[in-house]
């Protein structure tokens, strides 16, 4: 039976570097795919420097753009290759590649999205057919430049033992002097039902959620680091940041073990407030006065034990 083997490659906004897979999509048994390798690379800081500078309007922009876009098709290539090694594939067995480029711009409630990218190049230094630019048809069909994301999520909800939509949220009640907002319980309630949703594939220490975005998971690289990339995250510009003092914390029962650090990470960072599963309000009575200091909000789940 012929394999659907495909490579990808992703660079985002937090401009750390690139990351590239290769997956087959007709693995034996129930599961929608398999990773068969995967690297990173990281940004050289001079082309983490220009990518920056180019997400706000300065001198030249067209050439520098230009010469950005060939190094960061090479770094893709690059990828690429790093991951067919670790698969001990050849690029001829790959049907093609994903490579949607570097985001300098994202505007889908105006119509665009621009993305960095020169899928040529990376189709001849990769040796395979590239596919790119499909955020901005998102955009163009009324979607939010991400097309993927909805398939990814149906495949993977097939194989969870409940339906995701029959979940019923979680409830949280505050435990420190500082109240969460209807917003940030709302924020709270979707990082829980999103730890629940991941928790069939891999245990995660938590997620952060700001007035509706995920902004970050964690995937091994523990909590406080987390917190503290999240915190750096900017939106589309050298000045734009995510706002502060709304971004909430949602962690595990295991990481709430270590609620000391997870506040002074959250402090940090200028969080508004973290949100702990799995914990009654007393389990959290240690972390109270800390939080308080730091105007930091604390919530427990209401009756404690898994959400």
């Amino acid at each position: 039976m012929p394999r659907d083997l495909f490579a990808g490659v992703m660079s985002g906004t937090s401009l750390d570097g690139v990351d590239a897979v290769v997956a087959d999509f007709s693995p034996p048994g129930d599961a929608c795919c398999q990773t068969l390798g995967a690297a990173h690379i990281a940004y050289p800081t001079m082309l983490r420097d220009e990518l920056l500078a180019l997400q706000t309007p300065g001198n030249s922009e067209l050439a520098r753009a230009g010469a950005a876009a060939n190094m960061l098709a090479e770094l893709y290539a690059d990828g690429i290759g790093r991951a067919l090694a670790i698969a001990k594939l050849p690029a001829d067995a790959v049907k093609a590649a994903g490579v949607h480029g570097q985001t300098l711009r994202h505007r889908p409630d105006r119509g665009w999205t621009l993305q960095l990218n020169n899928p040529a190049r990376v189709a001849e230094r990769a040796g395979m057919t590239v596919v790119a630019d499909f955020r901005s048809r998102d955009v163009a069909a009324g979607g939010q430049g991400a097309p993927l994301v909805p398939a990814y999520h149906a495949a993977l909800a097939r194989s969870l033992p409940e339906p995701y939509a029959g979940m019923k949220p979680t409830v949280f009640v505050n435990v420190g002097g500082m109240p969460a907002a209807p917003r940030q319980m709302a924020d709270a309630a979707r990082g829980a039902a999103l730890l629940h949703a991941l928790k069939p594939f891999r245990d995660s220490g938590g997620t952060v959620i700001d007035k509706g975005h995920v902004l970050s998971i964690e995937c091994g690289e523990g909590i406080a680091a987390l917190i503290a990339r999240s915190g750096s995250l900017r939106q589309w510009g050298r000045r734009r940041r995510w706002a502060r003092r709304t971004a909430v914390a949602v962690v595990s029962e295991a990481v709430a073990a270590d609620l000391v650090s997870v506040i002074s990470a959250a402090a940090s960072a200028q969080f508004a407030g973290i949100a702990v599963l799995g914990r009654a309000p007393g389990d959290l009575a240690h972390g109270v006065d800390l939080a308080d200091r730091h105007g930091l909000f604390l919530i427990a789940t209401a009756q404690g034990g898994a959400p």
